[in-house]
Parts: structure tokens; sequence; C-alpha cells
């Protein structure tokens, strides 16, 4: 590790494509920024921790290379505890499986090229304010030895656990533990499922209490990605989920896992440093992918620091906050209440949701106006289609009736 340079305007821990984008964006409204990421491991993007699906909602935030997608994914299976399957069939693109070492690698490279300064096996170890700069210790991993550098503004980019967040006393959030297994496809079960371009899901408190366990194709790689997440010991009932399903343990490849949000933070900004993405606890809590709506967040966070350096006005910061929550912000909190709702469920109140969902109509509904990101576009759809009003009608009668007034 060479540091060229000592000061910078900001700092961002975690090179990841939260805090790539971040560095490109605000380097977008002037070059001049002087900008270092932080990465505590070799390359960005490694190890792998995260499934790599992101819904085609990518495109509004970044371009994908050919390269980088191992499959397109077209639709989903559901199965509900007792195994009843409701199939989401469409003949459009809705999901891409990215490989996230070459895109994460990918994004970095462009932010160095652009003008950021980017420290590989650097681990970020503490800040001190002094005045209005933070003076901040770094370890080169390498050689063992720590350096100094200092930045007036700091972006913890760094994930759920984030270090800098921890460092400077940020509110706690909920998180609950991601753990999967990427096996080779050597059957003819699993060459057929990745032949489907569709994902799997299973529910059911046996399965994955408090979440969901999901498959994953990946037919570039001819290997398919098994997950759970949970807050009672996921690996116990993935492994439960492998006996079931007769997988060969000697076809697995990788194991990974980690912390996934469950809810935002009450505070992202303190101080002259921000959080952002997984360490802001930016993340769909249906689905626990945090990619798009952190990138999403790391174009606004940048358009705040711009002005805040422009201007010489820290308080110019407290944009980021303002606008997150404005136009992010709500829908985050809508998904929050739709994960509520099915975490209280028992198994019976799941299979009646899913087995529901499989109605005609319905079914049809959500394939031409289903959203992996959002719910909103899909309510205000349903607005315009008053002949659907009464199916719909009946079904939240159903639920209000036999589940929530108990």
């Amino acid at each position: 590790m060479i540091i060229q340079k000592k000061y910078f305007d900001l700092l961002i821990v975690g090179a990841g494509p939260v805090g790539s984008t971040l560095a490109n964006e605000l380097l977008k409204y002037d070059r001049n920024f002087k900008i270092c990421i932080l990465e505590e491991h070799k390359k960005s993007g490694t190890p792998q921790q995260c499934s790599g699906l992101f819904s085609k909602n990518i495109s509004d935030v970044v371009e994908l290379k050919e390269n980088e997608i191992l499959q397109k994914i077209k639709g989903a299976d559901l199965y509900s505890p007792s195994n009843f399957k409701f199939s989401l069939n469409t003949n459009k693109i809705q999901a891409y499986v990215i490989d996230r070492t070459i895109f994460d690698m990918r994004l970095a490279k462009q932010a160095k090229i652009s003008g950021a300064g980017l420290l590989l096996n650097t681990k970020f170890l503490s800040a001190k304010k002094c005045k209005d700069i933070y003076k901040i210790k770094i370890l080169d991993k390498l050689k063992n030895k720590e350096n100094t550098i200092y930045s007036k503004y700091i972006a913890a980019c760094d994930g759920a656990s984030s270090i800098v967040a921890k460092k400077f006393n940020f509110p706690k959030m909920q998180c609950i533990y991601g753990y999967a297994i990427i096996i080779k496809a050597k059957t003819n079960q699993d060459k057929d499922f990745i032949s489907k371009n569709k994902v799997a899901l299973y529910f059911g408190e046996k399965i994955a209490p408090d979440f969901f366990l999901w498959k994953i194709p990946r037919a570039k790689q001819k290997t398919i990605e098994i997950g759970i997440a949970s807050k009672k010991k996921p690996q116990i009932y993935l492994n439960e989920f492998i006996k079931r399903q007769k997988i060969n343990k000697k076809n697995i490849i990788h194991k990974m896992g980690g912390l996934i949000p469950c809810e935002m933070r009450s505070q992202i900004i303190k101080n002259n440093i921000i959080l952002v993405g997984d360490a802001a606890g930016q993340v769909k809590s249906t689905t626990g992918g945090g990619v798009i709506y952190g990138m999403k967040s790391a174009k606004i966070a940048a358009n705040a620091i711009f002005l805040a350096l422009k201007n010489n006005n820290n308080a110019l910061l407290n944009n980021y906050s303002f606008l997150f929550n404005k136009s992010l912000g709500a829908e985050l909190k809508k998904l929050k209440f739709i994960r509520n709702f099915l975490n209280s469920k028992k198994d019976a109140q799941i299979d009646f949701l899913i087995k529901t969902l499989d109605k005609k109509q319905i079914k049809k509904f959500i394939e031409n106006y289903g959203d992996m990101d959002t719910v909103s576009p899909l309510i205000f759809e349903l607005l315009k289609h008053p002949e659907l009003w009464i199916d719909f009608f009946i079904v939240i009668y159903k639920i209000l009736k036999n589940y929530l007034l108990k």
C-alpha cells in the first residue's frame, strides 16, 4: 500500500458497489475532489458473501456487462410450508444473477479511473475529530503497519457489521444471519432447475423461521446457490434441507454467510460521518437485498456531500438523511411492514396466503405488475383494475377474519 496523499475531502470505508458508486457519483460533480476508498480485502467483491440476485431495476442505477451476468431470471416457484407450489412465469427478464466479484471489481476500477484513491488490504481502525477534520488510523494488513490519514468527511459503506458505525456509537439495528452454499449442478434434477430460469423460495417454521430459504441457478458456472436467512441457527436448517433434498455434500464448492439488516438505522448521519447501504440498513426487509437501494442511496449521499464541500457548509450533509427518507425511506418502511406481517403468521396462515395468490386473476396480475424492489407500483396498478378489487377485498377480508382479529 502506497499512500501518495494524506489529506482527503472524503474517506469511504468499503469498496463494494455502494462505496464505489458514492465515489463515482461525487467525482462526476467535480473530479478535483480528493477521495480515498479503503477495502480491507485483497480485492473488491471478495470473499463472496452475497447471492448476487439483482432485480431488473438494477438498470436504474448501473448498466450490467454481459460477462457479469451468470443467468437471467424470468420467474419464481414459491413453496408453502405444506409444499404447495405457486409458480410465477413470465416471458420477460425479472432479475439477473450476477458474478459479484467481477461486478464489484469493475465499479471499484471505475472509481479509481475517475480519480479516487483505492487502498486494498487496508483496514479502518479509528478516527478522532480534530477541529474540522478527522485524524484516521488505518492498518496496512500486508505489512502489518499502521498509517495516518486525514479526511473532512467519512462515509461508512462497510456493511451491516459496520466498524465505523460501532466506533461512533450509531444506533443499533436488528439483523438476521444469512448462510449459503454453492453446489455443482451434477444431477438431472439440478440441470433441469437451471434450465427453467427461475428461482425457488421455500417457506415454513421448520424450513426457515423468520425468513425463507432460496435456490438460485447460476447457468454460466453450472452451479446452484442454496441459502437461508434466519435468527435461529441458519446452518442447521440449511443442513436439514440438504438432507431432505438428498444433496451430495461433496458437490459443495463454496460456503458464505453474513449479517442482513432487518430494519433501517434510526440515525444515518452524525458529526460529518454518514452511513450508506447495508451499514445504514437500507435493505429490503422482504428479500434481504440491498445493492440497488444502497446504490441509489449513494447517489443521494454524493449530492449532499457535493453541496457541503462546494459551500463549505457541513450542515448541508443533513440533506442526505432528508432526501433519503423522502425518496426511498417510505418504500422501505412498507417492505418492513410486509416482513413483520409475514413473520407474525403461522405455517397454516402462510399456506393460506400462498394458495390464495394462485387464484388465476391474481396470479396473472402479479406476473404482469409485480416488482421485487417495491410494492407501490403494484398498488397503483391495482387501482386501475376495478375488476380485481373484489378478489383482493375477499383475500384481505379472509385474512382479517381468520387471523388478525383472533
